[in-house]
């Protein structure tokens, strides 16, 4: 998929139950709960820890990836 929005994430996951998880480019991820734009340490800090919540709960295979500039 190609959201960025990391709730919308989460929930097409919790529906489709992949066996795999892998988010490219975690910097452009972010959630509309936190000011700040995509990058941010705050938003990078908070939709990692919601991914990695989700990926514990379900015993899902996540990987990261990232550029940096």
């Amino acid at each position: 998929m190609t959201s960025t929005d990391v709730d919308q994430i989460l929930t097409i996951v919790a529906e489709q139950k992949p066996s795999l998880l892998i988010v490219d480019s975690i910097q452009t991820i972010m959630t509309a709960d936190l000011l700040g734009t995509s990058g941010s340490v705050g938003q990078l800090r908070e939709s990692t820890a919601r991914i990695i919540e989700v990926a514990k709960r379900m015993n899902l295979p996540t990987f990261f990836g990232g550029a940096c500039d």
